[in-house]
Parts: structure tokens; sequence; C-alpha cells
């Protein structure tokens, strides 16, 4: 069979206009090398679909949490929180995922001020309601946590350009890989003295200087991630020190380096005359890690110290919003960057706003594009958003950066507009005398229906 290519009539194509030189390519089998990409794209659309139709029979609650003004506890108490909460991994099957819809749950921490009145909160699943009440009580057993209204649905009928109110908001990103460390709480401890210097205050004190026509959220969606998600960072800390790694490989990685691998082994016999031990010998380049600079040095431990802890998908946002007249993008939202900036190092991560995802933008239509931006996160701040592509929820942090970003604040911390319990819980002595309980001997007294 012989196949010929009419470059004629491609030629004649391309000569009136591209738009006919591309239908030309398309109509004689051009479409072939777009299948793949159809594939995937319907392939996406099909996920979102289920995933909605999933998503909209859960139920979530939304908590608020006052701690004792008297509490010592540091961030590695909310730490052991979060790790409780690695426990949500559920990671479905293949047919749960595509055909139901499931997916993984996620949690909602979050900071809001109301007017200057700060607040903790957490949006979390109905079902694992009681695991993070647990976790809660075990690190503050003086807590008291309450069931409120989702503040954020309050804002479902405003939509922008509005005359009433504005807004400024932004998703945040790391500055780099998600395998190095942002600046955790234990770098905000004094080397000589040991007292902690905790980086909530100053979120907290710009939340509690705000007018009482604005207010202040500030959201971290947080996903469990797989317990392999410090494979790629192993390979990097070998890349950094100068030695091999070879990371575990995925079936469909198997399958297509299997051919190769058998063309090596029989090409290995036959040179060796059919003998072989089966041993490949190859030259491993000693680490370097006893010769790194101490910054470097510094560098790797921090990676292997992130990627030895829990990790969890993470989505930031903080949005600003008051009335048109009280509106200040240049004072709160330069004072709450600001704030955040605290957690960045230069030599390793940080957090910086997503240019994409920020109620900013350059060139033509820049006001209508600002307020589509506008709209679009706030209805990703309601909805607790986590993911825009099939299976991604966000770059990750491990428990001790997110206890960092959000705990609740030390007993060091004065700021007077938090929310917290005047006294502590305690129980009831053990010898306390209780009455007997004797059962009412008749019907209840008053109106029945």
């Amino acid at each position: 069979m012989n196949f010929t290519i009419d470059f004629a009539g491609f030629a004649a194509a391309a000569a009136e206009n591209p738009v006919s030189a591309a239908l030309w390519v398309l109509g004689h089998g051009g479409w072939v090398f777009l299948l793949p990409w159809a594939g995937f794209i319907g392939a996406a659309m099909w996920l979102e679909w289920r995933r909605g139709i999933y998503d909209a029979k859960r139920k979530y609650v939304v908590l608020a949490f006052d701690v004792p003004r008297s509490t010592e506890q540091t961030p590695r108490a909310v730490e052991q929180i979060f790790s409780h909460f690695s426990g949500m991994h559920n990671d479905p099957k293949r047919e749960d995922k595509w055909i139901a819809g499931e997916m993984e749950e996620s949690i909602g921490l979050e900071i809001v001020s109301f007017g200057g009145y700060v607040q903790f909160l957490m949006h979390v699943p109905e079902q694992f309601r009681d695991l993070v009440e647990a976790a809660v009580y075990a690190q503050y057993p003086e807590a008291e946590i309450t069931e409120v209204e989702d503040y954020a649905m309050r804002w479902r009928g405003i939509k922008f350009p509005n005359d009433r109110y504005n807004m400024w908001g932004a998703e945040l990103k790391l500055t780099n890989k998600q395998y190095y460390p942002i600046r955790t709480y234990r770098e905000f401890e004094d080397s000589v003295s040991g007292e902690f210097k905790d980086p909530m205050a100053s979120i907290l004190e710009i939340f509690a200087k705000l007018n009482p026509d604005e207010q202040a959220w500030l959201q971290i969606v947080i996903t469990p991630a797989n317990n392999d998600w410090g494979h790629p960072g192993q390979a990097l800390v070998a890349k950094l020190i100068g030695a091999r790694y070879e990371a575990p490989k995925r079936w469909w990685e198997k399958l297509l380096t299997l051919p190769m691998e058998l063309i090596g082994t029989v090409a290995s016999g036959l040179s060796t005359g059919g003998q072989t031990d089966g041993k490949v010998k190859t030259l491993i380049p000693a680490s370097q890690m006893l010769h790194l600079p101490p910054g470097k040095r510094s560098v790797v431990e921090s990676i292997e110290h992130k990627i030895g802890k829990i990790g969890f998908h993470t989505r930031i946002r903080l949005i600003y919003i008051a009335r048109t007249y009280a509106f200040s993008k240049a004072t709160r939202g330069s004072a709450l960057f600001g704030a955040i900036k605290q957690f960045n190092t230069l030599e390793m991560n940080g957090f910086k706003p997503n240019k994409k995802k920020m109620t900013k933008a350059y060139g033509l239509f820049k006001t209508q594009r600002v307020n589509a931006r506008k709209n679009k996160l706030m209805r990703w701040y309601r909805l607790r958003a986590r993911q825009y592509a099939p299976g991604y929820y966000g770059e990750i942090l491990n428990t001790e950066e997110l206890a960092t970003i959000w705990h609740f604040p030390a007993i060091t911390v004065k700021t007077p507009q938090v929310k917290r319990t005047e006294a502590k819980r305690a129980e009831p002595p053990i010898g306390l005398p209780v009455a007997p309980f004797e059962p009412p001997s008749g019907p209840p007294s008053g109106p029945t229906v």
C-alpha cells in the first residue's frame, strides 16, 4: 500500500489564508492528532460534572473556637491537631472517583474580623465534626466550640461592580517549589531566652484595627496529601548534595520501560557470553553533604525536615471588603501582605500573590476584568474551592507550616478584640453529692397538642 501526501492541495489552501490551511489539514486526517487533547478535555469536564453532583450532597458546619486567655499552649499543640486531621484521608478508588465523583474531604481554617471583632473558625464536613472537636479538646481541654452561621453565605447576592461595597482579595502561592519550607514557628523562638515571638500577633493586630464597616477574611483550605508526597523532595535533596536517587516508578512507567529493560538484559547477556550475575555496576558519585557550605546544608536539612512530616494540599485566600466610603485598599491590603511576608525566607520559600487570581489587572478592559475577578474570588471563598484542575488541590504545606500560619494566639498576644473564654472549663469534684433520679409519676403538666 502506497501513501501519498498532496502537497499541492495544502499549498493551494495555505495560499488563501491560514484558516483554509488548518481546515485542509483537519480534513485530510489531521484530526487524529487532536484526539488525545479532546480526550483529556472530555475527561476533565466529566470529572468536574461528577464531582459537582457529589459535592452538592455533602453537608458542612462552621465551628467557632474560643480558648482561655491564660492558655500556655504553643503552635506545637495546633500541629498535633492538624496531624489528627490526616485521618480524613480517603484516596477514593478509580471507579468511585470517575463514576460517583468521590473526592478527598477538606477543612477550611479561617480567621475573620467583623469590624475589629476577631474570631477563629473552621469550615468542616459534618461527618468529621467529632474528629475535629476531639482533636481540639485533646490539646485545649478548656476550649469552647460553637456551631455558627456561615458568614460567607451572607454575601451570595453581592456582585461587583457594587454601589455600596468594594473589595480587594488575592489567592496566595509559594515563591519556590513546595518542598522548600516557609519560616515556621520554631524560628520565631529566641535562641537564648527561648521566648516565643508569636507571628500571629501582627495578623490579629491588623484585623483588630478594622472599622465597623470593614471586614477581613483569611482562609486556608487544607486537603490531606498522599503519604508519598515527599518522594520528589527526596530527589531534590539528592540533587543538591550530588547523590543519586531513583524515585519509585508508577505502574504505567514500569510498563513503558519494560521493553527497554528486556533489550538491555539481553544485550548484557550477549556481551558477557551469556554469563551474568544480574548486577549492573554503575558509578554512583559520593554525597557532597560534608562539603556543603553552611547555608546550603541548612537548606537541605530544612527540606528533609519538611518532607518527613504529614502534608496537606493548601489553598490560601485573603479578602478585604468594606462599605465604599470606608474602603482603603492601600492601607489594609499592604498591611495584610506585610503580615504574611513574615513567613518568607529568601533562600527557601514564602508566599506571594497569584497574579492570575487577585483583584488586579492590566491592559484592555481593566475595570471589567477586575470586577470579574472579584466575583470569581468571592465565589471560590464561599465554596471553599480547592481545585481548578482535576485532582489538583493546591501546593503542599506540612503540619508545622500550617500551625505557624493558623494557630490560637499565645498568652503573650494581648489583642483585646480576639474572642476568648474568660474562664476555664472544669469537671465537678468526684465527691460531689448527687440527688437520686426519680422518674415523674404522671404526664407532663401544661397544654398539650
